[in-house]
């Protein structure tokens, strides 16, 4: 029985942290979908150079709605939707002199009488995602899936670059800018309530990785917020296949029955 290759997200750090702008879940899925497409080894598994990396990709809406378990007649209207949402939007990072925005996409082209869309990401985004080196942050596709809010995504994707440890430290600042809420969910109750809880809460709903969250305050307002969930072990075995040693992951299991 041959077993499905999983897709896998691969982002740099810089860019796991950028501002993703006002993208609907829906929208982000695609994007990440797209992110996943990208073909960053050769066919003996040995690392492409960046300049050699196919910047174009492709989803089909069947492929999209056998992902996230959606209807195909829904999963066309997002793709439709998605093409104008890559091309209109940049992630927005902080660096140390000042601020950089970053389109996502030079062309993007929905192909309604196959169902599909075509992109090509930018020459300035690439970078961020193939030849990453080591400060990237990765996770399965499939891993995102039932997730039912872009913040619960978002978050989830924050933890996963802090898997090894199972600490996430950030300011309610930071917070706000990196899930995308820094013009909604002015008042910290609001966006405890509908954001920071709702998350863990779905978060711990899938798998067992006891998320919890303390919050630390300067005088009366609470600043600063401290994740802690199950951490993903690292360890090395041998991969008979390639008659070498290699990193092996043990991540946190996911529920059955969520």
């Amino acid at each position: 029985m041959t077993t499905k290759k999983l897709n896998k997200v691969q982002k740099s750090n810089q860019l796991n942290q950028a501002n993703f702008s006002d993208f609907s879940l829906s929208c982000y899925r695609v994007l990440l979908n797209l992110i996943s497409q990208i073909q960053r080894n050769d066919n003996n598994g040995n690392q492409l150079q960046l300049p050699v990396v196919a910047r174009e990709c492709t989803l089909s809406a069947k492929g999209y709605a056998e992902e996230f378990n959606l209807t195909g007649n829904t999963a066309y209207e997002i793709l439709k939707e998605a093409t104008d949402k890559l091309m209109k939007t940049s992630f927005t990072m902080k660096t140390d002199k000042g601020i950089l925005k970053i389109n996502v996409c030079s062309q993007a082209h929905y192909v309604e009488k196959e169902g599909r869309i075509d992109i090509r990401f930018t020459e300035e985004i690439m970078p961020h995602l193939a030849e990453l080196g080591k400060n990237f942050t990765m996770y399965n596709l499939k891993e995102i899936s039932q997730f039912s809010s872009i913040y619960t995504t978002r978050l989830y994707e924050l933890l996963m670059q802090f898997k090894t440890t199972g600490i996430f430290n950030i300011s309610v600042e930071d917070f706000r800018y990196k899930s995308g809420c820094i013009t909604i969910f002015s008042r910290y109750n609001d966006l405890k309530r509908f954001v920071i809880e709702h998350a863990v809460k779905e978060i711990n709903s899938h798998y067992e990785i006891n998320l919890t969250y303390t919050e630390e305050k300067s005088g009366r307002k609470v600043d600063h917020l401290k994740f802690k969930f199950k951490p993903t072990l690292v360890h090395l075995a041998y991969d008979p296949i390639k008659k070498k040693m290699r990193t092996q992951l043990t991540r946190p299991k996911k529920l059955k029955n969520p």
